[in-house]
């Protein structure tokens, strides 16, 4: 009887723990909160009405929605290319009488290493208050491999996740790429060097290495596997990488 309670109490307190560590409260209003890991904030960052936040236990936002589309630093900042955006200006250099007309022009601002999310979406924060998962409101470039060259563009409306270390996840390509597959040494063949072709506008998942695990390929190509077995992976398919082995799944939609 006395192990029973023993065990009973120690169930409760790790649930306990877990409440007070984490949780989701319903949102009343559109509501400025602060991310975990922020350091700094002037109370600008606002989240949906009527969306659930998750909050960690000094009520700092793990996972919110975004009341508008706003710039974040995510989690693969230090891998980031596109470090700029465009804004409209009325402004030009020069006396007034050389621009009768009105005029408006676009200028190049630097993001700090941000990217902009889409609002009325969730995004997830890393301990650090960088965004670690969260909706692409306009294209985003990153490097892929930190001691390789190489760079891929992944495409708006769509969810780009990060490792915590920094490099990307998942995401949905916005152009054709040729990139290697986990398991591309045995496939070092010919001038290809282990790359295959992989689909613009669909999704695609890395390994911490930046190594294609799993993507839909533009065209048909061969893989040899373990064993020596030659296998035709078909066009507009995901296919699985893990260990060397590809693995037809499913016809992209």
């Amino acid at each position: 009887m006395k192990k029973y309670f023993l065990l009973s109490a120690l169930f409760t307190l790790i649930i306990f723990n877990a409440a007070v560590q984490a949780q989701d409260i319903v949102l009343t209003k559109d509501t400025a909160l602060i991310p975990q890991g922020w350091s700094v904030s002037r109370g600008e960052l606002k989240f949906k009405k009527n969306s659930t936040v998750s909050l960690n236990d000094t009520n700092q936002v793990i996972t919110g929605v975004l009341d508008k589309s706003t710039y974040l630093r995510p989690t693969g900042w230090h891998y980031l290319i596109n470090d700029h955006y465009f804004a409209a200006t009325a402004n030009l250099f020069g006396p007034p009488f050389l621009r009768p007309v009105p005029y408006r022009s676009s200028i190049l601002l630097p993001t700090y290493r941000h990217i902009e999310y889409k609002g009325n979406t969730s995004v997830t924060f890393d301990t650090s208050g960088c965004v670690l998962s969260g909706t692409l409101n306009e294209p985003a470039t990153f490097q892929l491999q930190p001691n390789s060259y190489g760079f891929v563009t992944f495409k708006e409306d769509t969810v780009l996740t990060f490792y915590s270390e920094g490099r990307v996840c998942s995401g949905t390509l916005k152009n054709d790429y040729l990139l290697r597959p986990e398991g591309w040494q045995q496939n070092n063949n010919g001038f290809a060097s282990g790359f295959l072709p992989f689909k613009a506008g669909t999704a695609i998942s890395f390994n911490a290495e930046g190594f294609v695990i799993e993507g839909v390929l533009k065209e048909a190509a061969f893989w040899t596997q373990p064993d020596n077995s030659a296998l035709q992976l078909p066009k507009n398919t995901v296919i699985q990488f893990s260990n060397g082995t590809a693995t037809i799944m499913t016809a992209a939609k």
